[in-house]
């Protein structure tokens, strides 16, 4: 059951409302928190395989597939969420948006799947986002100088990325702390 809307900002769904679920916990990425990660991103977007993979609402990714991005592979744990993204996925004729109803630390993608942009957004009472990042380096999810916007709780300790991230940039708006960061490039000898 839907509970408001999210309105994406540019890209050939501009100004589309999208339905938000009703669901306990849902904090759908603000606005004004999507607009300035997406400004940082504007020439990075196009052609890129891009994970959302605490999707909820699935503000970034939707907003990544009106931008360009080549495919959109949201995970969701909650089956009514997931189910919701699915049909407003299919209400946008969005072929290149994949939903997994699965746990964002057991999902696995296909062996050979790697990602050049991802979002991490998890519940600020879940994982933090640099086990998140862990587990996609641990299964080698992420393609070599990738692209990682991650946000997370204003008050929460920041926990340090797993060696080999750099900080591109990073603010706060209201609660809520988001930055970019990018995969460092392969050691070449």
């Amino acid at each position: 059951m839907p509970s408001g809307n999210i309105r994406i900002i540019a890209g050939r769904w501009r100004r589309r409302l999208l339905p938000v679920a009703d669901s306990i916990g849902l904090r759908p990425t603000p606005s004004r928190v999507r607009e300035t990660l997406f400004n940082w991103l504007q020439d990075e977007i196009e052609g890129r395989t891009c994970l959302d993979l605490f999707a909820g609402t699935g503000a970034l990714g939707f907003e990544a597939a009106s931008r360009g991005a080549k495919e959109v592979v949201m995970v969701e744990r909650k089956r009514d969420l997931a189910r919701s993204l699915e049909k407003t996925a299919s209400d946008l004729g969005a072929g290149s948006i994949e939903v997994h109803c699965a746990d964002a630390l057991t999902w696995r993608p296909a062996p050979d799947k790697r990602f050049d942009l991802v979002f991490l957004d998890p519940p600020w009472s879940g994982p933090s986002p640099a086990e998140a990042l862990k587990y996609l380096g641990d299964i080698e999810a992420i393609a070599p100088c990738a692209l990682v916007g991650i946000e997370s709780d204003r008050k929460t300790e920041d926990r340090s990325l797993p060696a080999g991230w750099t900080l591109r940039r990073r603010l706060c708006a209201g609660q809520v702390r988001y930055g970019l960061f990018e995969r460092d490039p392969p050691f070449a000898p």
